[in-house]
């Protein structure tokens, strides 16, 4: 019979683990977040002073102010609504790099922990190949439940999510809107949802880092593996 090991997080790790999810998250929210905050204020001032660009420039005598004034509307609105589309590209950008980080970190756990007692095996080599739904049943497999967490559901959305960012449509994406449509910002009742259509809000950024936190806080501190 193959030997029982142990493939669990230790605390040290756990806690490494935990430091830097938690400043990442922290730092999203201090230079992503706050450089947005003020985005209706920015698009007011980028409008008045296109007016008074448009209002310094010599006059030929037949110039409308009310073109002026809405030559400076529109540059306003153009402002804010550019804006708006960086800081959801940005905030997606964050979440892909939170959770391709996570996906690494639980390859190589593994890896490290079964290399760990001396063995090699395939599961071992297939741990960089497999899809994060293989990973998921290894763990599970081990007796560790967690689809059966509560915050499993917000970890299968990021995966999702992310994906879609990546690739746009596919079965990703046809996923995500049967299965988490709140993630696709569309009036369902005026366009039919796109991959375009992903948005998540700050709200929603803490909430699926936060799934991505608990399965660190979570892992258990040991899970016997067997090497056959």
């Amino acid at each position: 019979m193959a030997p029982l090991m142990d493939i669990g997080l230790y605390p040290l790790l756990q806690e490494h683990l935990l430091a830097r999810h938690d400043f990442f998250m922290e730092q999203v929210r201090a230079r992503v977040f706050e450089n947005f905050s003020n985005l209706e204020e920015e698009a007011d001032a980028a409008a008045n002073d296109a007016w008074q660009r448009f209002m310094s420039q010599p006059s030929h005598g037949e110039d409308d102010p009310g073109d002026y004034a809405d030559a400076a509307t529109e540059a306003g609105i153009d402002f804010y609504e550019y804006g708006m589309n960086m800081k959801r590209q940005i905030t997606l950008a964050c979440l892909a790099t939170l959770y391709h980080a996570w996906e690494k970190d639980v390859r190589s756990h593994l890896e490290r922990e079964i290399q760990r007692w001396g063995c090699r095996t395939a599961k071992q080599d297939q741990l960089w190949t497999a899809p994060v739904s293989d990973i998921l049943d290894f763990l599970e497999s081990q007796g560790w439940k967690i689809r059966a967490k509560q915050w499993y559901v917000l970890l299968d959305a990021c995966r999702l999510i992310v994906n879609v960012y990546k690739h746009g449509k596919g079965s990703s994406f046809d996923d995500l809107k049967k299965t988490y449509p709140q993630y696709l910002k569309c009036d369902y009742q005026v366009f039919e949802a796109d991959y375009e259509s992903l948005e998540i809000t700050e709200e929603e950024f803490d909430e699926l880092g936060g799934a991505v936190r608990q399965f660190w806080h979570d892992f258990p501190r040991i899970l016997k593996y067997s090497a056959q």
